[in-house]
């Protein structure tokens, strides 16, 4: 039996956009803050759907054929239309290369510098150095603009502003 009429099933078009974020260890409190920020960001969007790729869930444990751990992260990152990055202390040689790689690989990055730190020992002035060289190298190469948050609740506020006005352009 035919129907005189015929149902046309739409289908809201949902874009997922995976969020590579990259940062030491001494941003904890920033990464766990970014999940909230997603999922905020998920309720106003509905078209969009944008998750965050987490080495912790994305790839499996064990051993990686001789590579480094990182060797796996790359693929991760690749696949990634956004790569956050946030530096603190520490510029950390792996969050570097995936900064280099992002500028190679990715079509949006982010850039973040968490202010306030004070060393308190040699070590940590000299981690703390290569981070103010970093920021200078890019300011200096014009390659990007960055920003600059002092705590969790300004990371959350400037990472949402920029997120949002990207996300209000797709």
């Amino acid at each position: 039996m035919r129907w005189p009429f015929s149902f046309i099933e739409t289908e809201d078009i949902m874009k997922a956009l995976k969020i590579f974020l990259a940062s030491s260890g001494d941003l904890s409190a920033e990464t766990k803050e970014f999940d909230s920020i997603l999922n905020s960001i998920n309720k106003i969007y509905q078209n969009l759907s944008p998750e965050p790729v987490k080495w912790e869930t994305d790839i499996p444990s064990g051993s990686y054929n001789k590579k480094r751990v990182q060797d796996e992260l790359h693929p991760l990152l690749n696949e990634s239309d956004i790569v956050i990055l946030v530096f603190y202390s520490k510029l950390g040689k792996f969050t570097l290369e995936e900064y280099e790689l992002a500028k190679r690989e990715v079509t949006k990055i982010f850039v973040y510098f968490k202010t306030g730190f004070s060393p308190g020992n040699k070590e940590e002035v000299k981690n703390y150095f290569k981070v103010i060289e970093f920021k200078t190298k890019i300011e200096r190469k014009n390659e990007l603009l960055f920003k600059e948050f002092e705590n969790v609740s300004q990371f959350r506020n400037i990472v949402t502003t920029d997120l949002n006005l990207y996300f209000s352009t797709i």
